[in-house]
Formats: structure tokens, sequence, C-alpha cells
């Protein structure tokens, strides 16, 4: 049996629990808690980062790898272009979305988003287990300084981002006018990184988070999703999800 652990609020985590889905593969999720996961992937692995796929003993980590390692054992519904230059052209760029959009829209997000206790509680307690929310009472000023830190969260690393967010957005668009995927004529790994990793700014109803109201928002993150609601690549995301995002047989 799969066993995929995850946080509910990882954009990360959507995109390795999105590739299992995709490709029908039963698994069992099991949603953990910023902070207290330490005890279980510490347990699991020498890294502590989610998402962390346990597979007969073998455990996979890391986005990437979890899909490197569903295109290796179920050759169905491939993610990975057959043809060896598109794959090369799908690879490049999900390594360059992790580190431009997905980064970045964590760091850009944490620094809003900590400031404003509750949305953080609603987010990281989803599906976890039933004493998260007493834990984050007393324990989320801590836990939101190990986050802090852990990302180099600062007004300077965010004013970069957003300048760099402004930047990644635009090549986007650009690569995607005139086509309905990034890479080549069908639904790719390279889609399926995009619309994961920008899921928390357009808020997909596909998504299986519970979004919190609009009232808790940070306004600065609601000024950051109106910034690029009108943008090709927000249109291609909700499309993906339209398309291509349902749940997988559970385990």
């Amino acid at each position: 049996m799969l066993r995929l652990y995850t946080f509910q609020v990882s954009h990360f985590a959507e995109k390795a629990r999105w590739a299992l889905d995709y490709k029908r593969v039963p698994y069992e999720e099991r949603r953990l808690l910023p902070g207290p996961h330490l005890a279980v992937t510490r347990r699991l692995s020498r890294r502590t980062s989610v998402p962390l796929l346990l597979a007969g003993g073998r455990v996979v980590q890391g986005s990437s790898e979890i899909i490197d390692f569903a295109e290796q054992r179920w050759l169905d519904r491939p993610l990975n272009p057959q043809d060896s230059g598109l794959l090369e052209q799908a690879l490049e760029l999900e390594g360059w979305l992790d580190r431009e959009l997905g980064e970045r829209l964590r760091r850009v997000f944490y620094f809003y988003a900590l400031r404003q206790p509750e949305i953080v509680l609603q987010l990281f307690t989803q599906g976890g287990p039933w004493w998260g929310r007493l834990f984050y009472k007393a324990g989320l000023p801590f836990v939101g300084d190990g986050i802090r830190k852990m990302y180099a969260i600062n007004s300077e690393n965010v004013a970069t981002d957003r300048q760099q967010l402004a930047a990644a957005f635009k090549r986007l668009d650009a690569l995607l006018e005139g086509r309905k995927h990034l890479v080549g004529d069908h639904f790719t790994r390279a889609d399926l990184t995009l619309a994961a990793l920008t899921a928390p700014m357009w808020q997909p109803l596909e998504h299986s988070t519970r979004w919190p109201s609009q009232d808790l928002v940070p306004v600065e993150i609601r000024e950051l999703r109106a910034q690029y609601a009108e943008t090709r690549t927000c249109a291609h995301v909700l499309d993906m999800y339209r398309k291509y995002r349902r749940p997988a047989p559970k385990a």
C-alpha cells in the first residue's frame, strides 16, 4: 500500500498528490501538521520535508521525485512526453517553475499569512489530527518563527520575489500564447506543476482544500491574486484543473 505524507497547505504536496491521482493510483494520504510533522519525517528519512511517499518500505521524497517514481512504476496516463526533446523541455520548465513560482509564492504567502493566525490555523489543520488547533493555539508563534527561518522570509526577499514573479508570469503568458499546453500537444508534468504551484492564488474548485473566506485573506495576497487574474497563465491553470484534476480511488 502507498502512503503519501503531506501538508494540506503545501502546493508541492498538491503536485505529488495530483500526479498519483492523475495516474489513478490508490494511496492513503496522511496529512501532517507543520512542526509536529518532524516526529514522522525524521523517523522515515534524513530530510524532514513533505511530500514523502512510502511505497513498500521505499521512501520517495520530493514532488518531482514522486512524479519520476510514478512514471517508472505506472506507465498508463504518462506525464512525461514521449519525445526526448519535449521531455527535456518539460523537465527544464518543471525545475524553473519549482524555483521561480513554487519557492517564491510560498515565501510571499507566509510573509503575509503568518500575521493572521486564523487563516494559518484553517489551512494547517484541514484533514489533520483532532488536536491540531489546540496545538497551534500555543505553538503557532514558535512554528511561525521556524518557517520564517527555514524559508528566509523577510521583507527584502519578498520584495525581490514579487519582482521575479512578475517576470515569471510574463514568460509564462508568452509561452502559452496560442497554445493549449506548455510542452507539446498533451498534458504533461509541466502543466501539472504550473497548476499545482499556483492553485492557492486562484483557488480552483477541483482542489481538495477548503479555501478560507476572503475576509481572512491578507489584503496583499488578494491584491497579488487580482494582479494576475486576467493573464493567460491564470486561465490555463483553471483549465488544467477542470480537465485533469480528479481524485484517485482510495486505498
